[in-house]
């Protein structure tokens, strides 16, 4: 009987817990004022549409997180300040490893034009000096990389300029920390843009955090088996 209620107490667990992502770092920017973790280049626009993280062209910005020592660490505080420039490729596969994600809505501002005669028109994300989202994008109905169609567009969104615009939201990517990394450097930057005037983009509803590894989920699921036996 013992035996059951443990492995239905672990399998109850596991099972919400597989999802249960651990923030430690959320930034919707409806409060004014940058937040220690951003970079030198960090840049706030207010719009009569939302407050949010650019408008950048030509550019990009950092965000500077220290890491928890373990999956189990809450968010933490501080930052590092440093430039704005993209991170260059590379492989950060490895069994210590941590898992971590970066979730965040991009608004596409103005006349991109993917790969268009005026383009390429590029998105790039990287993570610890590795990239992680390389993507085109287009405001013209021209063919784009990037697969999703926005959650809005297609009409200017006040978010700075004359064309329409776009915003796909809940952008996440997954991707692996050595443990040896101290401070997690993120950087979202743009390639081929024409210019504010023309083309600029910017970010929202920022949130980081770390993945539970299947050695933590284990743990949790120790922790009630441990209660079970406690309660017999």
């Amino acid at each position: 009987m013992l035996k059951t209620l443990m492995s239905v107490l672990a399998a109850g667990v596991l099972a919400p817990m597989a999802h249960a992502d651990i923030v430690i770092f959320q930034d919707d920017f409806e409060s004014p004022g940058i937040k220690n973790e951003w970079g030198p280049t960090a840049i706030e626009s207010a719009s009569a549409y939302t407050r949010f993280m650019g408008r950048y062209s030509y550019g990009g910005v950092s965000l500077y997180l220290p890491m928890p020592e373990d999956d189990t660490v809450g968010p933490g505080d501080g930052g590092q300040p440093g430039g704005g420039d993209g991170g260059d490729g590379g492989d950060t596969g490895g069994p210590n490893n941590r898992r971590l994600y970066v979730e965040f809505d991009l608004f596409v501002i103005d006349s991109w034009d993917s790969t268009g005669r005026f383009g390429p028109d590029t998105m790039n994300v990287a993570a610890d000096n590795v990239n992680i989202f390389t993507e085109t994008f287009s405001n013209h109905n021209e063919p784009q990389s990037y697969a999703r169609v926005p959650d809005e567009g297609g009409v200017n969104l006040g978010l700075g300029g004359t064309w329409a615009d776009s915003i796909y939201r809940n952008i996440r990517l997954e991707f692996d920390v050595s443990p040896d990394t101290d401070i997690l450097r993120i950087v979202w930057s743009d390639l081929g843009l024409q210019g504010m005037d023309d083309e600029s983009w910017g970010i929202d509803n920022v949130e980081v955090g770390v993945t539970p590894s299947p050695a933590s989920l284990a743990i949790g699921a120790l922790g009630l088996a441990g209660f079970a036996r406690r309660r017999r």
